[in-house]
Parts: structure tokens; C-alpha cells; sequence
């Protein structure tokens, strides 16, 4: 057998070779099958309205953090520090968001003295609405109201809201406010199998289930450091799936104003649950968006909204927004860079091939 020397062009397309297998053995690749995770125990909140001792409407919302546990279930952690609380004003000319702050920063000296200056700011009497036949029944001191129950309740999240309606005068006439706490804490979720549309496969169907808690309060007496006094210390209980939830959140959060002869109701807050999907990663979250015209004061005729921040939330969003971006270019580079040395390993084959095929 005749043996001829080793050559500057073969070392070159040897190490061609070497390279190019050390990169496609060595260096991930990104895009492999995508595999879908359910986010399980991801969340939970919490909202409250009642009205205040002052003639406003407190509305306060806030997140649970929870943690998986056995058997499926999920360990209840509620975060103090995204309670954020809003204040609202209902008068004849409708709904008015006056300001909000989150509680853990501690009083929000700003929105105190703007509650204060306003003229409509006054130590209101609520009295709790009782049911009678198809009415509910709001008994004053010097008056009597009644609203038929068919009028307020298809505004209504559940209709055991009816039970705590309550209501405070202003002037001759009167707001309505369904005071209720409503926790709403991720319980499990299953996963059913059932036939596919086409013969032969099998679709998968996902639902989450949710621990449902009512409490009753009755008002906050005071405001930015107002107390808590509850109409009823018991709290109902349901569990509903994540489709209920949905329909019932389709609905704002209403307010009533009755005016003497009809009953207005006043959209000031949008619960919006959702199902997100992020880098193939499946979990509910939940949003809030006030609704209700931002209050302007009428002595200093300014807004009041570049002093409170009304949207929670952004800052996280694009900090996972700019994550996502950089490892996304990564992936793209690194794509090319594997294009490249397979292009290479191919072409040093070839020429491989046929200079032993010359040899010859």
C-alpha cells in the first residue's frame, strides 16, 4: 500500500472537521420541541368595598402568593405589600376616582389632604339595606327608601350581595355600595381527557379551580387610617372553576346612585382575570383598570392624576419584556453561528472526499 505525506491542505480540512463537531456536539441548540408548563399555586387575590364614614367609596385590592402542596392543593400567602387602596366620589354627576396609594408605603399624606378639601367630604350615617319581598329597604332616620330588587341585581358579582347592601344620604338623595370582602385563592386544577375532534385522538382539557370566601363589612370609619366596622363576622364560602370565574368578572364593579325616582349604576373598577401564556408557560392573572372620570378639584381646577399612580404592575412587565428580548437575540446568534459550522463541516467533507478520490 502506498502512503503519501501528510500535506498543509489536509491538516486545514482535518481542523475544518474537528471544529465543526466540537460546535454542533457542544453548543445547544434552541430549538428543540417547546414544552408547555402549567404554572399551578400561581395566584390569587383580594378586593374590598365599603363605604367610608366620610361620605367616599373605598375599594382595595391586592395579590396572594402561593405555594404548591400536597395532594394538589396550594399554601395561602397573602402579600401586604400590593394592596393598593382607591377612593372614589358618587354624586349627581356620576363616579369620580379621587386617588390610591399602596398601604405598605404607609399614609399617603397627598391624597389625605386632598380628601379633605373636598367640599362633599362629610360624616355620613350608613344604614344596611334589608330585603323585603322584591325590594330592599333602606330605613333612615327621617326617611324610608325602596328599590326593587331586579334593578340592582343583574349588576351584581353574586347575589348575596343583596344581604349587605349599604347605603348613605347625600342630600335628597342616596348611593348604594355592595360592601363585600371577596377572596379568590387558586385551589387546584385537573386535567380531563376526552375524544378529539378528529377519529383516533384525544384532547386535553385544563381547569383551575378557586377557593371563593365572602366577607361582609360595613364601612371604613375614617379614611387614609379609617377602621374597619363589619355588618356580619361570618364569611360564605364557595368553590368555583375558572370558567365561573371568567363569566362572573365579565361585569364591573358598580356603584348605585338613586336619585328620588330611578336607580343609576356607576361602573368604577374592571377585574380582569386571564390565562396568560409566556414562553410557553401557562398561569391565571388578574388586572385592575379604575373606570371611573379621574375627580378634578373645583377650587384649584387641577387633576388629580399625575399625583397618584393608577396602573400597578408596569415596571415588572417590561423588566420581563427586556429578558425575554436578550435571550431571544442569544438564541438567534447562536442559530447562525451553528448554520454556519454545519455549512462548513458539509464543504470539508466534500473537498475531502475528492482529494482522496484525485489520489487515487
Amino acid at each position: 500500500m502506498k502512503s503519501y505525506p501528510r500535506n498543509t491542505h489536509s491538516n486545514f480540512i482535518e481542523l475544518m472537521l474537528v471544529l465543526s463537531l466540537f460546535f454542533l456536539i457542544f453548543i445547544p441548540s434552541s430549538k428543540a420541541d417547546p414544552t408547555l408548563t402549567i404554572s399551578f399555586c400561581s395566584s390569587g387575590f383580594r378586593i374590598i368595598i365599603m363605604p367610608t364614614s366620610e361620605g367616599f367609596i373605598y375599594v382595595s385590592t391586592g395579590y396572594y402568593g402561593l405555594k404548591p402542596h400536597s395532594l394538589g392543593q396550594c399554601t395561602v400567602e397573602y402579600d401586604p405589600t400590593t394592596q393598593y387602596d382607591r377612593f372614589y366620589l358618587v354624586n349627581s354627576s356620576g363616579a369620580h376616582y379621587i386617588g390610591g396609594y399602596y398601604e405598605y408605603e404607609g399614609q399617603n399624606e397627598s391624597l389625605t389632604k386632598i380628601l379633605n378639601s373636598i367640599s362633599e367630604r362629610k360624616t355620613t350615617n350608613p344604614v344596611r339595606g334589608k330585603v323585603e319581598g322584591d325590594s330592599v329597604v333602606f330605613q333612615f332616620k327621617n326617611r324610608t327608601y325602596a328599590i326593587k330588587i331586579r334593578e340592582i341585581a343583574p349588576y351584581l358579582w353574586d347575589e348575596k350581595e343583596l344581604s349587605n347592601l349599604i347605603a348613605f344620604s347625600r342630600g335628597n338623595d342616596i348611593v348604594i355600595v355592595p360592601a363585600i370582602e371577596m377572596d379568590v385563592i387558586e385551589n387546584n386544577f385537573t386535567l380531563n381527557a376526552v375524544p378529539g375532534e378528529k377519529t383516533g385522538t384525544t384532547r386535553i382539557e385544563l381547569n383551575f379551580t378557586y377557593k371563593l370566601y365572602l366577607g361582609y363589612p360595613f364601612l371604613l370609619n375614617g379614611s387614609t387610617t379609617g377602621i374597619i366596622e363589619w355588618a356580619n363576622t361570618s364569611m360564605d364560602y364557595d368553590q368555583i372553576p375558572w370558567e365561573k370565574l371568567k363569566d362572573m368578572f365579565e361585569k364591573p364593579l358598580y356603584v348605585f346612585y338613586f336619585n328620588e325616582t330611578s336607580i343609576i349604576p356607576l361602573p368604577i373598577l374592571k377585574v380582569t382575570p386571564d390565562m396568560v401564556l409566556k414562553d410557553f408557560e401557562l398561569s391565571p392573572e388578574y388586572g385592575f383598570e379604575n373606570l371611573a372620570d379621574v375627580y378634578i378639584l373645583k377650587d384649584k381646577a387641577s387633576s388629580t392624576s399625575p399625583t397618584f399612580n393608577v396602573s400597578e404592575g408596569t415596571h415588572s412587565s417590561l423588566t420581563a419584556s427586556s429578558m425575554v428580548s436578550k435571550g431571544s437575540q442569544f438564541n438567534e446568534n447562536t442559530e447562525l453561528l451553528k448554520e454556519f459550522f454545519l455549512v462548513a463541516l458539509i464543504v470539508s467533507m466534500a473537498v475531502m472526499a475528492l482529494h482522496r478520490h484525485l489520489r487515487r
